[in-house]
């Protein structure tokens, strides 16, 4: 990364472009549950970030950055999504979707009569050292959450991560997913992105060019399930260092190890191994020797659609091998999961995802909901069922799926079953809980 000095920007050119984009850019309020052990189960908080308008129909971007990883969080939600318009009124949004390896997600004004039809345009331009630019973002909630601009210039392009640049541009604790616009075509250029790469000093703000998330404004998803279907290999991998290419004799060859294969996935099926070097993707070379340069490889992946086939050319016991390998639809992930929730019985249940059965060590044939949440108190928290726990039975009624579970709780209340009995699989054995009801 290069530094660069330039010439102080004119404040009255920058007010001129703050007044004329101002309104495109929002604040976005929305609950997220509150995760961890000492949470209460199904309590909530009020958070907020930086929306930007990008269409007149009233298509907001975010940053992903508020949603809660799944991997330690599977169940955990967040919703209630309001935009707050210049004349501080607010409006409902309904979540559209998100595009996790563009790290933006997008939400949909509801009283578009309402909604003013300004919006801000992104563009790929090429960025050079020197280039001025201003952010507009908002101050804290002490200060009403006051728009501002600050004024600076691009002092770096990094190479890597590809698709980043640093400006010279203060910056405050509420500015993610802030626009970025060029002071000489008046399009956003990228936003504020909140990557630590740990090197950069102070003032030296880190930007997500648009190219980064170029493809979602494109293709911005019409529901949560339109922006979950990507292509999906189904392996986890790791460099080819130095030390892995001695090791096994290969010293002049460059690849990606994979180190982990999913049963049943495309990868598995398509005959890969766990060990098995990926040196080149349909005559693509793939050169990764360190952490940083597996992104590389998953741009390389993001290239392809659900079943398309690509030629994989691994070193397998010293030898090339080849394979045609169809990717698959990624597993639909529990943020997106069905799920039901009834307030008599006090039980929240999803539907078991990829994910979920990932990280709670699930097998694969094992059936029935998740259960989500459990209220305190509540008549089946009173029974010991608790969260983690699938329920597989409710009486005789075998459940596979949220449509089983909520067709048996129907069931139970239409007779008003004064006792109903729950199977349930926690860890790796079976519990019979015996629910007490009150109609």
């Amino acid at each position: 990364m290069s530094n660069f000095v330039c010439a102080e920007i004119s404040p009255k050119v920058l007010a001129e472009i703050f007044e004329k984009n101002k309104n495109a850019i929002v604040q976005v309020n929305f609950l997220s549950d509150i995760t961890g052990p000492f949470a209460s189960q199904g309590s909530k908080y009020e958070s907020n970030t930086i929306g930007v308008v990008i269409a007149d129909s009233g298509v907001v971007m975010i940053g992903d950055h508020i949603f809660p990883n799944t991997t330690f969080s599977p169940t955990a939600k967040v919703e209630g999504f309001e935009v707050v318009l210049s004349d501080e009124s607010k409006v409902k949004a309904k979540f559209l979707g998100k595009d996790e390896d563009a790290g933006v997600a997008f939400i949909q004004i509801e009283e578009r009569e309402k909604f003013p039809k300004k919006y801000l345009k992104f563009s790929e331009e090429e960025l050079k050292l020197g280039d001025e630019v201003i952010s507009i973002t908002t101050l804290n909630k002490e200060e009403n959450f006051a728009k501002v601009f600050n004024g600076g210039y691009v002092n770096g392009i990094l190479t890597t991560p590809k698709n980043f640049a640093s400006v010279f541009l203060p910056s405050i604790d509420t500015n993610l997913g802030a626009p970025v616009i060029s002071m000489k075509t008046g399009l956003a250029i990228g936003v504020i992105s909140g990557t630590d790469l740990g090197r950069l000093v102070s003032h030296n703000t880190l930007i997500k060019t648009t190219s980064h998330f170029a493809n979602s404004l494109k293709e911005i998803p019409k529901n949560p399930e339109e922006s979950n279907t990507k292509a999906w290999l189904g392996i986890e991998t790791q460099p080819l260092t130095k030390e892995l290419a001695i090791y096994w004799g290969i010293e002049e060859r460059e690849g990606i190890v994979i180190s982990t294969i999913i049963e049943d996935s495309p990868a598995d099926e398509a005959g890969l191994s766990e060990g098995d070097i990926v040196t080149s993707i349909n005559s693509v070379k793939i050169s990764v020797s360190e952490d940083y340069e597996i992104e590389s490889f998953r741009n390389l992946i993001r290239q392809y659609k659900p079943n398309e086939t690509a030629i994989f050319t691994v070193i397998r016991d010293g030898e090339d091998q080849i394979f045609n390998v169809k990717f698959g639809d990624i597993p639909k992930s529990s943020f997106f999961a069905e799920e039901y929730k009834n307030d008599e019985f006090g039980i929240s249940v999803v539907e078991i995802t990829f994910d979920l059965r990932r990280t709670f060590n699930l097998e694969s044939s094992a059936k029935g909901v998740y259960v989500a949440d459990v209220e305190p108190a509540s008549w089946v928290s009173l029974a010991g069922i608790s969260l983690g726990d699938v329920i597989q039975k409710v009486n005789s009624d075998k459940i596979e799926n949220v449509t089983d579970f909520k067709n048996a709780i129907a069931k139970v209340i239409e007779n008003k079953d004064e006792e109903v009995t729950f199977f349930a699989l926690r860890g790796v054995g079976t519990i019979l809980f015996l629910v007490k009801t009150e109609f």
